[in-house]
Order: structure tokens, then sequence, then C-alpha cells
């Protein structure tokens, strides 16, 4: 003979004294209204059990879907790489203050090279303000210059009032 499992039934929780009724239709109201969190717990426990499942196997179910590699990313990250093993490379060799200069120098160098050097030019800014708002507590002025012949830059320029008796 084969036993068979008894399903134990648990009781709902009785209301509390902030529920107590004094009819019989409102305490058929107050039982319903405590039932339906019984059933989201039974929801809840549910979707937590499908979530660790999931969780579980998704090897198995990712497995076949990995992203193809962009052969041209792959060579980028390649340089990459190696530009950065050898940048640590030369960074590990240095142990004073001379060879963090010297390594200063020569990066100031590569960069003046590559962006072709910086601009000498010593001519009139050619300034000119265009707006100003003011209030009680600061002025802002609305500043056009030429850095180079041809070349704007917008500004604002912000600046408080002189108060009588600051020096």
């Amino acid at each position: 003979m084969v036993a068979v499992p008894t399903v134990t039934r648990f009781a709902m929780p009785r209301p509390s004294a902030a529920f107590a009724t004094t009819s019989p239709t409102e305490s058929n109201l107050v039982s319903a209204t405590i039932a339906p969190p019984m059933i989201k717990t039974k929801a809840t426990a549910f979707a937590r059990c499908v979530l660790v499942i999931a969780w579980f196997c998704r090897p198995l179910l990712l497995s076949g879907q990995q992203p193809a590699r962009n052969p041209l990313l792959q060579w980028m990250d390649h340089i990459a790489q190696q530009e950065l093993r050898e940048r640590k490379a030369v960074i590990d060799q240095i142990h004073s203050v001379a060879d963090a200069d010297r390594r200063k120098q020569t990066v100031r160098k590569i960069l003046m090279e590559l962006l072709s050097g910086l601009p000498d030019y010593k001519g009139p800014l050619n300034a000119r303000v265009t707006g100003r708002l003011q209030n009680d507590y600061y002025t802002i002025e609305k500043v056009i210059y030429e850095s180079l012949p041809g070349l704007h830059i917008r500004r604002d320029s912000i600046a408080q009032p002189s108060i009588a008796g600051d020096t």
C-alpha cells in the first residue's frame, strides 16, 4: 500500500481588533478583503520560483547567443591593448623626478607634433561687448573677441558691482 501525503491547509489570519465587526455582512466584507493578500503572496512565491529557475538555467538558454565580433573592433582593440602595454612598460621605468620630467617633455613633444604646434599669433583681439545683463548683485557682459584672425570666441564675463566702503 502506498502512503499518500496529506495536504495541510493553512488557516487565514483572523482580523485584528481594528477590523472587528458587528454584523455578518461586514464580517464577510472583512474576510473578502483579507483573502487577496494571500493570493498575491502565492503569486509572488510562484514568480520568485520562476525567476530562480531562469537564473540557474540562463547558461543553457544563452549559450548559443554570443554576439558576432566585428573584425574592425577586434583590430582596434588589439592596437589599443598593445599601446597600453608599451605605455605601462615606459611608465614602470620612471623612478625619479628627473625621469618624470623627461617623460613629460617627451609626451609634450609628441602632442605638439600631433597638433602641428600651437599658434603664436600676438595680434589684437578686437573684443567687443554685445550685451549686458545687470542687477543689484552682479553684472554679466557678453563679449566676443578674435583669438586668431577670423576665429571668433564668445564669452560671458561676470562681475560683482563694487560696494561703497569696500577697498
